[in-house]
């Protein structure tokens, strides 16, 4: 039996998974600071804005209508987003990690 610190670990194996943790941590922030941004803007302009927010627009609407409208379309085009940079960013590097394994398991 082998104690956990004489198992043998694979040093690509763990640059890679910092490397993962690197990029999603990076896309997350990318995405997830303004939106954060919005919806405190959007809390500032309920509490501070109702003038701005009673504005009319053309059509009949009021500013806060389609402000609200956007916050609500928020999530949906943020998960949009991650998913294409997950795509791009995160899923190339598994299959980069794909290929190593392979490669480490012809040897």
């Amino acid at each position: 039996m082998t104690s956990p610190t004489s198992m043998p670990y694979d040093d690509a194996a763990i640059r890679l998974a910092a490397e993962l943790r690197r990029r999603r941590r990076r896309l997350v922030v990318k995405l997830g600071l303004p939106s954060l941004a919005c919806y405190l803007t959007f809390l500032a302009l309920m509490a501070f804005g109702q003038g701005f927010l009673r504005a009319g627009i053309p059509g009949g609407l009021s500013v806060g209508w389609v402000v609200a409208a956007g916050i609500l379309l928020l999530p949906w085009i943020v998960c949009a987003l991650f998913a294409r940079g997950a795509r791009r960013t995160l899923d190339s590097l598994r299959a980069g990690e794909a290929v190593a394994a392979r490669e480490a398991v012809r040897r």
